[in-house]
């Protein structure tokens, strides 16, 4: 047993670590794994993105990150290694003071500048996410004797819009996603941070401020509420080499014990969708996906070569901005099932287009280089822009079916059950179902099956989701699907659900005369 006296010590020594930590917090953090990673890879990639589950860690690395782009060196890293110690004022030393090697650099090589700007943005308002949350936070990473003289701007409810250092060597700037884009835009910044999920157009804004300096950006949010999606969409679908993404759960927070989590999520009714956001850090809106059967381990498969005897079809979905997307699939008469081969455009995920300026002579030139001799059975193209004519100063202009037929290319828009979209989606459903519990085979396997060499439809069926329930209104139905990877999932509604072609002797499958379809292909209803 320790006498008295050694307790007293021990005791005096625990005191002692409190004062210094309290004077000097960052001298004595210890970041687990996952926030280790998050700093690590913010010397790799521009943008780097931790969502993870409430309790995980995500806003004291958050308040790290800003702190120490602000002072530009890794403060924690250097105390670490005994190489720097409080100013004699109580400060963190400055930069120049610092071996060079803790210093942060911009990815393209230089340093931060002598007076540097960091951006902080909530995707809560400033009273809740900056006042309540972000500022206490990066507050409690500040030296303390700092605390007293930093320089503090604020605004509405006494919450800080601005703290400067008093050399004038940092400063670091709070926002709110929702004061809009426009209080962003022009503000030049040597790092900017989010916290929780920010609307697109205010990304946009501040990743404008984020060029001059060639500024990196940071993420950390539990994947929640209407902004989400879109994040998904951009950084964890799109395969982008200036990305670096973590998912982080409780279980990394060495600080946070399980019985506290459960005594967290314990007596709130949570649904399914922020179940999995709040405790596990997953985009509860996935849980809203159209098509839960798909699985790309099964519906995916390699190419090979597609039998002669194989009726095919080209399905199309026009649009007046973004390319017409295009879908080739061949007709599978034994096992009645459907492959799909081939897509258009296929150099880029169909999404990313903004625009478009290909002409229909673009686009038949495109069709005939791709399928050369190969014969295609039948053409299906959207029931209702296929045949919608328009009117330009009073002139009327052919749609886009009457378009096709000049250059001998003939699409069907006589495509039945799409007055309700769900019928299409049903009938896709039916094609990717298969017993995920048996082994595939012959009486256990899907009837839709997509080349691995296609990229769009894949994605789309991954993603293509039912609006949440947070994003609705009374306006908006249960079954209300997003707009975000519609386009190739219409394209396959289109052609299943206007059924197997057959293989004609005429392959002018839909031909326009006078408004009347003339068509050589029968539609089985009974196919399935």
């Amino acid at each position: 047993m320790k006498s008295r006296g050694e307790k007293i010590k021990l005791l005096q020594a625990i005191e002692e670590r409190k004062r210094r930590k309290r004077a000097a917090p960052l001298f004595y953090s210890e970041p687990h794994g996952k926030q280790t990673e998050f700093i690590r890879l913010q010397g790799e990639k521009r943008l780097v993105l931790m969502s993870g589950s409430n309790r995980s860690g995500k806003t004291w690395v958050a308040g790290v990150t800003a702190v120490e782009h602000a002072y530009g060196y890794r403060i924690h890293q250097a105390a670490a290694d005994g190489a720097i110690e409080l100013t004699a004022d109580g400060d963190y030393p400055p930069r120049e003071a610092v071996p060079p090697k803790y210093w942060i650099r911009r990815l393209d090589g230089p340093p931060l500048r002598d007076q540097r700007s960091v951006l902080v943005v909530t995707g809560l308002t400033m009273e809740k996410g900056i006042g309540q949350i972000l500022w206490p936070e990066i507050e409690a990473l500040l030296p303390l004797a700092l605390r007293s003289r930093i320089h503090i701007a604020r605004g509405p409810h006494g919450v800080p819009h601005r703290i400067a250092h008093p050399d004038g060597s940092w400063q670091i700037h709070f926002g709110s996603i929702q004061q809009g884009s426009m209080v962003f835009e022009g503000q030049k910044v040597d790092y900017a941070h989010f916290d929780e999920p920010p609307s697109r157009t205010v990304f946009t804004a501040v990743w404008r401020g984020c060029i001059d300096y060639f500024a990196s950006v940071g993420f950390t949010f539990t994947p929640l509420g209407h902004d989400a999606p879109w994040l998904y969409e951009e950084f964890y679908v799109n395969d982008r080499d200036d990305v670096a993404i973590i998912e982080v759960v409780p279980e990394d927070n060495p600080h946070v014990t399980a019985e506290a989590f459960a005594a967290f999520t314990a007596g709130v009714a949570l649904s399914e969708e922020e179940e999995l956001a709040r405790t596990r850090g997953k985009f509860g809106f996935l849980t809203h996906r159209a098509f839960q059967n798909y699985d790309r381990s099964v519906h995916l498969i390699e190419p090979f070569d597609i039998p002669r005897e194989w009726p095919r079809a080209c399905w199309c979905d026009p649009a007046s901005r973004r390319p017409y997307y295009f879908l080739w699939a061949a007709f599978d008469v034994l096992n009645k099932a459907w492959v799909v081969y081939r897509e258009f455009p296929y150099d880029k995920l169909h999404h990313q287009y903004r625009s478009s300026s290909w002409s229909i002579e673009d686009y038949v030139t495109i069709l005939r280089n791709l399928e050369g001799q190969e014969r295609i059975d039948c053409r299906v193209i959207d029931p209702r822009f296929g045949v919608a004519e328009y009117s330009v100063k009073g002139q009327k202009l052919t749609s886009v079916v009457e378009d096709f037929s000049k250059f001998g290319v003939y699409f069907d828009p006589r495509v039945p059950d799409t007055g309700r979209e769900e019928t299409g989606i049903e009938r896709i459903r039916q094609l990717l179902h298969y017993d995920p519990k048996l082994p595939i085979g012959p009486f256990n396997r899907p009837k839709l099956f997509i080349f691995n060499t296609v990229k769009s439809l894949p994605h789309a069926l991954d993603n293509y989701a039912f609006v949440p329930p947070n994003a609705r209104d009374d306006r908006v139905l249960a079954d209300k699907t997003c707009e975000a990877f519609k386009d190739p999932v219409d394209t396959l509604r289109y052609g299943i659900l206007y059924g197997p072609p057959a293989r004609a002797a005429d392959q002018r499958s839909a031909y326009i005369q006078e408004r009347d379809f003339i068509a050589e292909n029968a539609i089985d209803d009974d196919w399935l």
